[in-house]
């Protein structure tokens, strides 16, 4: 029998996993996913609402090049 795979939404910036059945961001970290849901969890890295409520003084674009992370690839595939 094959393993049943869950995708879930999940802030790493603010530890933060996002349950559809509650329609609600609880904390969890990394750690702590790996213990309660094991293998059958995949992570897609998605902005959390404290995310999106960060005024954006500079596109994304700009911030990304500054800080070297634009050259690294973020696909979010599980």
């Amino acid at each position: 029998m094959a393993t049943a795979i869950l995708t879930l939404h999940f802030c790493g910036a603010h530890d933060l996993l996002f349950f559809p059945s509650l329609q609600e961001w609880l904390s969890f970290t990394p750690v702590q996913i790996e213990h309660t849901f094991g293998e059958v969890l995949c992570l897609k890295e998605s902005p959390c609402p404290r995310c999106t409520t960060i005024p954006k003084l500079f596109s994304s674009s700009v911030l990304l090049e500054a800080s070297g992370f634009g050259r690294v690839p973020i696909t979010g595939e599980c």
